[in-house]
């Protein structure tokens, strides 16, 4: 599952009945506005959807999967929950026009721009994006800026060992900045931001160390991003 990479972070029992979920679905979540519509890609085993309806955040959730057997366990999952529609489809091919909020997280980046682009654009009544890229995030944010999406909030997820950035692209147009590009909008004030960065410096460190025959300006290169 791409969402659930190990079973250290599948969801347990919460209180009261309802379904506890880990810190990136739980940012996922608390990005969605209130009585949204929400079409989600790769919903997987559908623990977000049922948090979601469950605590009536939302009006109704499409949870897509494309993959025979995460299908099965989500329709099974999801099947006391009337507001929840399951579909076996891929990316945006079957996007509902009553959507107003599109979900596409556990993937790359690339990835979850050929799912998003040009086929969003068809759809007037989509008012955000919530992503949860994995790599490339310069590539991402780029991306979407370039395709009038601006960034409205994003947040640092540390969760088994490794940094997430869960972002909100709402419409809007913006200009590029090399750093928020780079790093995440408003990033720094992140209470994770100190650590994620003490640990990319560490990374770059080693890599300088590494790297044997290499030329002045891969060095610079390097010696750039601990700026």
């Amino acid at each position: 599952s791409t969402r659930y990479p190990n079973s250290s972070c599948k969801p347990k029992q919460g209180q009261k009945g309802l379904m506890a979920i880990s810190t990136r679905l739980k940012t996922i979540a608390d990005f969605i506005e209130q009585n949204s519509i929400v079409f989600d890609v790769g919903a997987d085993h559908g623990i977000l959807e049922n948090y979601l309806l469950d605590n009536n955040r939302i009006k109704k959730i499409y949870a897509i999967e494309n993959k025979k057997g995460p299908f099965n366990i989500l329709s099974s999952s999801l099947k006391n929950n009337k507001n929840a529609i399951c579909i076996f489809s891929d990316g945006l091919k079957d996007l509902k026009t009553d959507c107003d909020t599109i979900i596409v997280a556990g993937m790359g980046a690339h990835l979850i721009s050929k799912i998003v682009f040009p086929k969003v654009l068809e759809f007037d009544n989509v008012k955000s994006i919530i992503v949860d890229s994995h790599n490339d995030l310069f590539y991402l944010r780029s991306n979407f800026i370039d395709n009038g999406f601006k960034i409205e909030k994003e947040k640092i997820v540390f969760e088994n060992n490794h940094f997430y950035f869960v972002i909100k692209f709402i419409k809007g147009i913006k200009e590029k900045k090399k750093e928020e590009l780079e790093f995440g909008y408003k990033i720094k004030e992140d209470p994770l931001f100190s650590l994620y960065k003490e640990k990319e410096l560490s990374k770059i460190n080693d890599l300088i160390l590494k790297v044997k025959d290499v030329d002045d300006k891969k060095i610079r290169t390097l010696l750039e991003r601990k700026e």
